[in-house]
C-alpha cells in the first residue's frame, strides 16, 4: 500500500471508522417462541444442521414481522422451511 493509503487507514483506525466497517453484525437471538416452534414440530435437529447464514436469514424473517399475526404465521411456517432447507419467501419448484 502507498503511504497515502496507509495514512488513511491509520486515520480510520484512530477515529473508529476502521472497527465499525469490519465489525460483524450480532446475530439475532433466538426467542423462546421460535425455539418452541422448532422443537414442537420436530425441526430442532434440522435447525442444528442449518448453516449460520440461513439461521440468520430465517430468524431475521421471523423477528422483522410487524404484526403479531404475521409473526404467528411465520412461526408456523418456520419448521417446514427448516426441515425442507428452504428460504423464507421462496416457493418450492
Amino acid at each position: 500500500m502507498q503511504p497515502a493509503g496507509l495514512a488513511r487507514v491509520a486515520e480510520a483506525k484512530r477515529d473508529g471508522r476502521w472497527a465499525a466497517a469490519y465489525a460483524s453484525a450480532a446475530p439475532p437471538r433466538m426467542s423462546a417462541d421460535v425455539r418452541r416452534a422448532l422443537q414442537s414440530a420436530g425441526a430442532w435437529t434440522a435447525w442444528g444442521r442449518t448453516s449460520p447464514s440461513r439461521k440468520l436469514q430465517l430468524l431475521s424473517w421471523v423477528n422483522e414481522a410487524k404484526r403479531p399475526e404475521t409473526r404467528a404465521r411465520r412461526l408456523d411456517e418456520l419448521p417446514t422451511l427448516v426441515k425442507e432447507r428452504r428460504l423464507a419467501g421462496f416457493t418450492a419448484p
